[in-house]
């Protein structure tokens, strides 16, 4: 059963793990590593996609350049 208890630790890793997996994201990318950059990327857009809108995530961005990686990759 899911109590508010664990709502709130959901809610505390999401804070921290979209941020890490953004900016792991952006450093596999600066060396190179197109798959892992897009894996990692699309991880933080994954757990931001519905976040709070009056605080949006730069969701939009990361996609962006899922799409860019996508393309360079063919």
């Amino acid at each position: 059963m899911l109590t508010p208890e664990l709502f709130q630790f959901f809610d505390a890793e999401c804070d921290r793990l979209g941020p890490t997996c953004k900016r792991m994201g952006e450093l596999r990318e600066e060396r190179g590593g197109r798959k892992k950059a897009i894996d990692y990327s699309g991880r933080f857009v994954d757990l931001w996609q519905d976040a709070d809108p009056e605080s949006p995530p730069p969701v939009t961005e990361v996609k962006g350049r899922m799409a860019r990686l996508v393309t360079e990759g063919r």
